[in-house]
């Protein structure tokens, strides 16, 4: 399983960033991002910026609920209705 840790909402630009630890030992920035009416996962630059969809196996992804609302709000709505590259 994938697991990402919580890392901060920044609701200003609609997204939930998260990190992950790679094999290397590095960490990777991702966040959860509305793209219209979905919330699409999106791999993102070094500077935290989005970069380019990612489309995990739900099934083998854990992502760290966030504490905020809006946060959780985009938590829930990506995994209700999932993603379309």
């Amino acid at each position: 399983m994938i697991q990402m840790k919580y890392a901060y909402t920044d609701s200003g630009f609609c997204r939930v960033h998260y990190k992950y630890k790679n094999k290397d030992g590095e960490w990777v920035m991702y966040c959860l991002m509305e793209d219209f009416d979905t919330v699409k996962l999106y791999r993102c630059s070094t500077d935290g910026e989005p970069d380019y969809v990612v489309v995990p196996d739900k099934a083998e992804l854990g992502l760290e609920i966030p504490p905020d609302k809006y946060g959780r709000e985009l938590y829930n709505r990506y995994f209700q209705h999932g993603v379309a590259a």
